[in-house]
This record gives C-alpha cells, sequence and structure tokens, in this order.
C-alpha cells in the first residue's frame, strides 16, 4: 500500500535515474528473493527488517518507505490505511496462498485412513477460505477508514509485464514452480481479475478487456504443419490444442503437455514430467488493440514461447490470426470456438 499514486509502480511513472536513486520508491516487504527481483525489476527498492505494525507505519510517515507489503486484515489493524491509502485493484504482483502441503513419499506411506484425513482437511480448509466474510469485512473497513483503489490502464499493464518478463522467465526455469504458476494460470481463466467487492465506490471495476474473444478455442496442428515451421519435429508439438482466454489471461492445454505425443528423451518433453492431462502447458496474459491481439506467456519461455502479436478475426465461431511479431502459428487452420 503506497503512499500516493506515484509510488506504484514505476511502469506508471517512468524515471530516467538509475533504480536506487534518490526519488526511487522503498517498499517494505515480507522477506522473499522472489519479491525483491519483480520490485527491482520495477526500478523500486525492496526493504525488509521492519517489524509490521508501529514500526512500518513510523517508517511511511518519515519517508523511509513509500509502500507496505499486506493483506486486508493487516493494513486495518496495523493502521497503514492513514498513511498510505492507496492499492492497485487489478494488478497484483504475485499470487500468495495458504497452503497444506505434504511431501508425496510420505503421504504414500501413511495408511489409508491417516491419508484421507488430510485429504479431507485440505478440502475442508479451502472451501471454508472460499466462502469466508473476512477479506470483505477488510476490505469494508479499509474503504471506510479512507482507501483509494487505482486501477491500472492497458498501457501501464502492458509496461508492468515488460519490466517483469525477466522475472516470469526466471520462475519458468524451474519445473516445479512453472507447474505451480500453470496451475494458477488455468484458474484465473475460470475466475474475475478481481473480486467485485474489492473496490470503494465502483473503482476499479471493469468490464473483461478481452470480451470479444473471451471463451474456449480448440486447433488441429499436423506434423506437417510442425515440420514447416521449423521446429523441432519430436518434441510433441504436433496434436489437438486449446487455448483459453478469460479476463485478460489465457491458458494453453494441449500441444507440450503429456497428452501430446513427443520424444521423451527431448528437454522440451522431459521438462513437463509431472504435468497432469488436466494441466496447461502455458499461461500468460491477452491484450486487445482495435484488431490486433498480443499474448505474453508467464511459463514455457524455456520450451521457445515469447510474446506474440497478431491481426484476428471471430467470424461464425472461428478465429482467424495472421502473425505480426513474436512466436505463433500464422494463417490456417483457424481456431474453432467451443464456448
Amino acid at each position: 500500500m503506497p503512499q500516493s499514486p506515484d509510488g506504484w509502480p514505476p511502469a506508471c511513472s517512468p524515471r530516467s535515474s538509475p533504480p536506487g536513486s534518490p526519488g526511487w520508491p522503498s517498499f517494505r516487504i515480507i522477506d522473499s528473493a522472489t519479491t525483491g527481483e519483480v520490485l527491482r525489476s520495477l526500478g523500486a527498492i525492496p526493504v525488509t527488517g521492519i517489524a509490521s505494525g508501529p514500526a512500518a507505519v513510523q517508517a511511511l510517515r518519515d519517508g523511509t518507505v513509500t509502500a507496505v507489503e499486506s493483506n486486508p486484515l493487516s493494513a486495518v489493524e496495523n493502521g497503514y490505511v492513514q498513511v498510505a491509502p492507496y492499492v492497485v485493484v487489478n494488478a497484483p504482483l504475485f499470487a500468495k496462498t495458504t497452503t497444506f502441503a505434504v511431501n508425496s513419499a510420505k503421504l504414500a506411506s501413511l495408511p489409508a485412513r491417516d491419508a484421507d484425513w488430510l485429504r479431507q482437511a485440505a478440502q475442508q480448509a479451502a472451501a471454508t477460505e472460499a466462502t469466508s466474510a473476512t477479506d470483505r469485512t477488510s476490505w469494508g473497513e479499509q474503504c471506510g477508514q479512507g482507501l483509494k483503489p487505482l486501477a491500472l490502464t492497458g498501457q501501464q499493464l502492458t509496461a508492468l509485464q515488460n519490466l517483469e518478463a525477466p522475472t516470469y522467465a526466471d520462475l519458468a526455469g524451474d519445473p516445479p514452480t512453472a507447474l505451480a504458476v500453470d496451475r494458477i494460470g488455468g484458474l484465473a481463466t475460470s475466475e474475475p481479475r478481481m473480486d467485485a467487492w474489492a473496490t470503494c465506490h465502483g473503482v476499479g471495476v471493469a468490464a473483461s478487456p478481452t470480451k470479444v474473444l473471451d471463451g474456449s478455442y480448440e486447433i488441429t496442428i499436423t506434423q506437417s504443419d510442425v515440420v514447416a515451421s521449423g521446429d523441432c519435429t519430436d518434441c510433441g508439438n504436433a496434436g489437438t490444442a486449446v487455448v483459453v482466454i478469460h479476463d485478460g489471461r489465457y491458458a494453453g492445454h494441449g500441444v507440450g503437455a503429456p497428452s501430446a505425443p513427443g520424444n521423451p528423451n527431448e528437454p522440451s518433453v522431459a521438462f513437463f514430467k509431472a504435468w497432469l492431462p488436466g494441466d496447461p502447458s502455458e499461461v500468460g496474459t491477452v491484450s486487445i488493440t482495435g484488431n490486433q491481439v498480443t499474448f505474453v506467456p508467464e511459463t514455457s519461455q524455456p520450451q521457445g514461447s515469447a510474446p506474440s502479436t497478431s491481426t484476428f478475426e471471430l467470424f461464425h465461431g472461428l478465429l482467424t490470426m495472421h502473425l505480426l511479431s513474436g512466436q505463433g502459428i500464422d494463417g490456417n487452420p483457424p481456431w474453432r470456438k467451443l464456448s
């Protein structure tokens, strides 16, 4: 939560001085190498070692830090809203989840009854969290304390993604992390970008920026298509692929995943060994300007995925795209809309 809208993020207010120079915003964060990397890529200075509560409030008041990392409940309880009232509602820097983590080998060694208890506890905890009114209540309290939500424009969001690209690629290079990001990204294609109640007086609530293309699409890629594209011929790139587009997000299924045939000795095939058939093999963001659509992958960079921009036409359930820049499938066959 920053003190002023200019304090988050630098992508919104480009600066010419080197990162770390006077005037760059500083963020009190929960110590995390990834969080620090994300903030440095945006030109901000991550700060640790400042305790939550009065110490963080004082650091905000005297300018030691510009913003603090906080959840709604802590922001209310610690008095952050009064000194740092601004929050961006449509572009969280990262997802945070509360999890039950169990070693697979240990879980398999437990008696069946005990393993079932653990699974039941995890399912009940997830269901309770999903229906809890705690976050909504805390958000309402923040609004009462003077919270000022902000929403990034499409241009600002694109700038944010470009600056974060190296961090995305870094995370995507680790298979367990890439799988977690893919699964979270897959969930994002079935949920709104933000909760309708995460606002004060309607600020930040908007229709899907990709409404014209939201849906599921299917395409069949033949081996001859793969050969013509110059891709690896035994990397599992032929077959049926499905892409789901929803509220500025996309998830690609099929090609490159375990369900697609491929030489298991190829690194790009072996990378996906832990993926289940229903897991996306790539997720990312989608933006539309006029008749042009841009896909920015957040995973699969190790397999050669890169941002691409194409013109598009959706007619009678067929989506035709012609590549303008980047990497992608150009022209025929068109994608068939499933839903």
